[in-house]
């Protein structure tokens, strides 16, 4: 149970949207037909191309389209998918995609319209997401990224391992050689040095 604090923030934020016209949560989840989850991701990538993240890193936003695309894909096909999408005036402000196992819900991303941003579009649309979950047997909401502001509403910090995937291409080869490889490499010979040094 969140504190008064908590729950003011959550009215604010309401009221906010409530008086910037009408206001539509809509919710869809896995398996759904093929044609309408095609429509579904043309109105998350129509979202991410007036975000904020896709004007600061467009190149990046490009190139994982087709990852989440395949992602969505994959989880409906295993009636795992959640999508949920706030309009306000009939226009889409933000989404929020998430997948549902074993009764927890896992967000995956979560984007909105930049012009929408005093409005805190994507925090409502999780509140209104919370509250509906537990309708449908989800007892555990698990938001990724351990960012600061979560605190306002997370229980607690759960663990995680990271995974990280590379294609067989030469560009990914490179990758991972920079990421992983080079400061293991680096750190070993910045050790030798000091080893010498002190003798």
């Amino acid at each position: 149970e969140k504190g008064s604090n908590y729950r003011k923030g959550v009215r604010v934020v309401a009221a906010r949207i409530q008086a910037a016209g009408r206001v539509e949560v809509e919710h869809h989840r896995g398996g759904l037909d093929p044609a309408l989850v095609d429509r579904l991701i043309g109105r998350m990538l129509a979202i991410d191309g007036l975000s904020r993240q896709a004007r600061a890193h467009d190149a990046t936003y490009r190139r994982h389209r087709g990852f989440y695309e395949d992602v969505i894909r994959a989880f409906n096909r295993r009636a795992m998918l959640d999508f949920a999408f706030l309009t306000i005036d009939g226009r889409d402000a933000a989404y929020l995609l998430g997948m549902v196992e074993r009764g927890t819900y896992y967000d995956l991303t979560v984007a909105f319209v930049e012009d929408f941003k005093n409005l805190s579009p994507g925090t409502h649309l999780r509140n209104e997401l919370a509250k509906r979950l537990p309708e449908s047997g989800i007892h555990t909401f698990h938001s990724h990224g351990e960012y600061e502001y979560k605190r306002r509403w997370a229980t607690e910090f759960a663990p995680l391992v990271r995974l990280f995937l590379f294609r067989p291409r030469i560009l990914a080869t490179l990758s991972r050689t920079i990421r992983f490889v080079m400061p293991r490499a680096l750190a070993r010979l910045e050790r030798r040095a000091l080893s010498e040094k002190a003798r």
